[in-house]
């Protein structure tokens, strides 16, 4: 009866003696944590339909991951379908955004098969112009028959890590219902097993972090950043250690758990079957309380290089940059670190210079003209990427405690382009870093780095210290027009 309006590939599941359930479905009421491919057709939708390019070239890119994901890089979709190729697939979603605008749904020419939990089994171009259009989609419940197109899927089909980040940072924008559960070392888990069996349908997805102490003592202060007794940038933090020593065990992981919120009540109750295996203590598992944590969480914990930027963050550098933010009075959101900043964050060198880019459409609202002049836009031809980029793409940069800092890649292949003496020196420094050889080779380069830098700061000073005495001399225009005449 059915069989000529969804797709051939499931038909064996209309059978005769089953009546099956056809209704409107409200695309508010699914659950998109079991399809996040479908968000991220609905942000791509909204982009096309805002005409924002930016987000177009972004959320275009993520499509086709994730199609690609689906069809193993061969663009066939299964069934009845035409697409074959990419372009099929971004013309075809234009075409029938355009149908249904004009149209809206019939349900004698085609219907949408759910499951028996209202996850969309196929139609998923359809479920996201019905959501962004606001208006309900004519669906037939198919008995039997679940899927579940969530990180999971997409983590096993890919192995990319940097898809997954796209993935989860979408998921936890979209659902404000995301959070995330933080497994301290301490609660000496091998895996997540436990704390799965507690969430039951409402786990989404895991990733295990190997931490040093310096790296739980990040995470601690990314968790906990709100809180009075850790203190703040001034104190550098000084009441996180107190918390991460507690946390802390050697030789054991931190897990990081994706999972769906009923509400604070209920999410108390879990912890609290948790930690009756610790005699109750609060050391073995943390919570996020609303979506603004699960951000913050989700940008320094997801993020396909966490592990190692978590282990070498240095807070003393990191004081100096929230200091400059500060001081300045500059909101963190116009501004992605770069240069040597990201090298003594890390721990590989230090730095004197602070070193950013600025967002573009964000320049009028610096009152101190002189941090444009001094930014690194216009270094744009050494950059891989348009400055634009580094605001869009998330894989480009790494967040913690809301600022933003470029990838270590992104600063390593901005180094290369650039290739100025210095740099390479700081090219071999990364290379070390990242591959974890710290010989000899490594301190000398450090030492070398460090002395020249310190040379130029002395004589920085020295140049000032003459300016001044030649001021107070009343010879210092005299002198400056001798120079000029010598350089000409």
């Amino acid at each position: 009866m059915y069989k000529n309006l969804i797709d051939s590939r499931f038909h064996s599941y209309l059978k005769d003696d089953v009546k099956n359930k056809i209704y409107y479905l409200d695309t508010n009421d699914i659950d998109f944590s079991k399809r996040v491919d479908i968000i991220v057709k609905i942000n791509f939708l909204k982009a096309i339909i805002n005409n924002d390019a930016e987000k177009i070239t972004y959320y275009e890119k993520l499509y086709i991951d994730t199609i690609s994901a689906f069809t193993d890089n061969s663009f066939i979709e299964p069934g009845e379908s035409f697409k074959r190729s990419q372009q099929d697939y971004l013309k075809s979603f234009r075409e029938i955004y355009i149908n249904i605008l004009e149209n809206g749904f019939d349900e004698t020419k085609g219907l949408v098969p759910v499951s028996p939990s209202g996850v969309p089994l196929d139609g998923a171009h359809r479920i996201a112009i019905a959501n962004v259009l606001n208006i309900k989609i004519p669906v037939i419940e198919l008995k039997n028959l679940e899927c579940n197109y969530d990180i999971n899927y997409f983590d096993k089909k890919t192995k990319d890590d940097s898809l997954i980040f796209n993935l989860v940072t979408e998921l936890a924008h979209f659902d404000k219902a995301i959070r995330i559960a933080i497994v301290w070392p301490f609660a000496k888990q091998k895996d997540t097993s436990y704390l799965e069996e507690l969430l039951n349908e409402d786990f989404i997805f895991s990733r295990s972090l190997d931490l040093s102490l310096n790296g739980i003592n990040n995470i601690c202060l990314a968790c906990y950043e709100k809180e009075k007794w850790i203190g703040n940038y001034k104190n550098k933090w000084d009441g996180s250690w107190g918390k991460s020593k507690k946390v802390y065990s050697d030789q054991e992981k931190t897990h990081v758990v994706l999972f769906k919120t009923h509400g604070i009540d209920n999410d108390i109750l879990i912890k609290e079957k948790f930690r009756q295996q610790f005699s109750g203590l609060k050391h073995c598992i943390h919570m996020t309380d609303n979506q603004e944590e699960t951000l913050g969480l989700v940008r320094c914990t997801f993020n396909q290089n966490s592990e190692l930027i978590l282990n070498n963050i240095q807070t003393t550098a990191l004081k100096e940059i929230i200091y400059f933010l500060d001081k300045n009075k500059l909101y963190s959101e116009n501004f992605v670190f770069t240069g040597s900043v990201i090298l003594g964050l890390l721990g590989i060198r230090s730095f004197n210079d602070v070193d950013y880019i600025v967002a573009i459409g964000s320049t009028k609202s610096i009152v101190d003209k002189k941090l444009l002049s001094n930014s690194h836009n216009h270094y744009v031809k050494n950059y891989n990427h348009k400055i634009s980029d580094y605001f869009i793409f998330n894989s480009l940069t790494f967040s913690f405690l809301g600022v933003n800092f470029i990838e270590l890649n992104e600063l390593y292949n901005f180094k290369k382009n650039r290739n100025e003496s210095k740099d390479k020196d700081d090219i071999k420094l990364i290379e070390n870093f990242i591959s974890g050889t710290y010989g000899i080779r490594f301190i000398f380069l450090q030492k070398k780095r460090y002395i020249i830098m310190k040379y130029k700061h002395m004589v920085g000073l020295m140049y000032k210290k003459i300016i001044v005495i030649t001021k107070l001399l009343g010879v210092y225009n005299i002198l400056k027009k001798v120079k000029r005449n010598e350089s000409h």
